[in-house]
């Protein structure tokens, strides 16, 4: 399964909000419902960016539970 992002100039310009590349495909990996949350963990064949929004691997909101609950 796949999803992608909105139309840009060119996959090269990033989305400010999530540093994720415009006019992009992306694999969707895995889909996890723990206590009310819904998270999709997804990758781009490109390996060539970072996530930076919400439960980003970084994030303070992961908790032990949730990270169990992933496999992160």
């Amino acid at each position: 399964m796949s999803t992608g992002t909105q139309p840009g100039k060119s996959h090269f310009h990033k989305t400010a909000e999530f540093n994720l590349s415009k006019s992009h495909a992306y694999t969707i990996l895995d889909y996890v419902s723990h206590e009310g949350l819904d998270l999709i963990k997804i990758r781009n064949p490109w390996r060539s960016e970072s996530y930076k929004g919400p439960y980003h691997d970084g994030d303070s909101r992961w908790t032990e539970s949730l990270r169990q609950a992933t496999g992160h």
